[in-house]
């Protein structure tokens, strides 16, 4: 079994919850496997140490994301069973996965952990999505789809906003399976994607562009 942490909708699963996947996957004789695209994240988040959120709760393989935390390319896969790395190796080579310098691939692992910014980078860029949620909230129409957990704010929004942001540049992301509950099938969502680099005028002229879309001017300090 695979899960997502954190979730396609920002959420991010408890240690609660992750021990009693594990608990059920170990009932019937499933493995369970992480998708950490945003590993650090969630981390960052739950403020829990990365053994606790995946081999002490149960989590068979972790696939720990770099490309998404400051790193040019590469992830890391983790094996916490020995038996399942067998012949690992050999079926990355067998479907093109192995590069012919993966040290170079392999060494900015060092910095990223040996420094802590695997962590630092995670953290500010769930500060940023909390600021970005707190200063949008209140427009009219506004509605955050999910709690902001991790990096990403979803926004429910009228059909005029949504012209109005795509006319200013803005990208609004088809709904997906995860998100169908929430609304139809294919239905624009505006979803605000924060990482390390994200700096406080990139959240600002988010910000404005919304406002605008709205015909209302910038708050004060962001003309």
């Amino acid at each position: 079994m695979t899960i997502t942490q954190p979730t396609e909708t920002g959420q991010v699963y408890t240690l609660a919850e992750i021990h009693a996947l594990s608990a059920v996957c170990r009932e019937l004789g499933l493995r369970l496997h992480m998708d950490g695209a945003r590993f650090a994240n969630a981390c960052a988040a739950l403020g829990c140490s990365p053994a606790d959120m995946t081999w002490r709760a149960g989590v068979d393989v972790l696939c720990f994301g770099g490309t998404k935390n400051g790193m040019a390319v590469g992830e890391a896969i983790l094996f916490f069973d020995p038996v399942l790395a067998e012949d690992f190796d050999y079926r990355c080579k067998q479907a093109g996965q192995l590069a012919s310098k993966m040290r170079y691939l392999a060494a900015p692992w060092i910095g990223m952990l040996d420094t802590g910014a695997w962590l630092t980078n995670a953290a500010h860029a769930n500060a940023c999505a909390q600021a970005l949620a707190a200063r949008v909230a209140g427009l009219p129409g506004i509605e955050p789809m999910f709690p902001v957990e991790a990096n990403a704010v979803f926004l429910s929004a009228p059909p005029a906003v949504l012209d109005g942001l795509r006319a200013r540049g803005g990208v609004s992301t088809p709904s997906s399976a995860a998100v169908r509950g929430s609304c139809s099938p294919g239905t624009p969502i505006p979803r605000g994607s924060t990482n390390w680099a994200t700096t406080s005028q990139r959240s600002r002229r988010r910000r404005c562009r919304r406002r605008s879309a709205y015909a209302l001017p910038p708050l004060t300090g962001e003309e």
